[in-house]
C-alpha cells in the first residue's frame, strides 16, 4: 500500500490532535506508506460558514456533516472514529458495513453489550483492521500518576 487515506469523524478536541499527529507521523516513521486525511465528518449543527473555515485551515479536499459522503467515498480506506462516545457503536457498525478500517477512541460503546457485538462485526471480516485507541496508556506522567 502506497497511500493511506482516512476520514476523522467527529473533529473536536481528539480529532484535531489526530490530525496533527498524522501530520507528523513520517517525522518518526520514515518509512511507512504516506497517510493522508482527506477528509471530515462534523456535528450537524455547524454552520456552512464554520464548516468552510475548517476545509480551508487544514486543507481537506471534503468537510461535510452527512456520514453517507465518507461512507459511499471509495477512496477512504479508513476512519478514525473521534466522535461524541455515544455514536461510536453505530459509526464502527456502520464503517464495518463498507469495508472501512477503523481506528475508535475509547470507549469502544456505551456498554458491554455493544463492545460485544462490535467485536463480532470485526471478527466477521477478517480483512479489516477494527482498533481501540489508548493514547495515553503507558505515557511515563500516566503511570506515575496511577501510583
Amino acid at each position: 500500500m502506497e497511500k493511506i487515506n482516512i476520514a476523522i469523524i467527529g473533529f473536536g478536541f481528539m480529532g484535531k490532535v489526530y490530525n496533527s499527529a498524522v501530520n507528523n507521523l513520517n517525522d518518526y516513521y520514515p518509512d511507512i506508506p504516506e497517510v493522508q486525511i482527506s477528509s471530515v465528518l462534523v456535528s450537524k449543527n455547524k454552520s456552512n460558514s464554520e464548516i468552510k473555515k475548517i476545509k480551508k485551515r487544514y486543507g481537506f479536499s471534503l468537510v461535510t456533516s452527512e456520514i453517507e459522503d465518507l461512507l459511499n467515498d471509495s477512496t477512504i480506506d479508513a476512519f478514525y472514529i473521534a466522535s461524541p462516545n455515544n455514536f461510536h457503536f453505530e459509526q464502527v457498525k456502520l464503517a464495518i458495513k463498507h469495508n472501512k478500517h477503523v481506528l475508535c477512541e475509547k470507549p469502544m460503546g456505551m456498554n458491554v453489550n455493544e463492545t460485544s457485538k462490535m467485536l463480532r462485526m470485526s471478527s466477521n471480516k477478517p480483512g479489516l483492521v477494527c482498533n481501540m485507541v489508548f493514547e495515553y496508556r503507558y505515557i511515563p506522567a500516566i503511570s506515575e500518576i496511577k501510583k
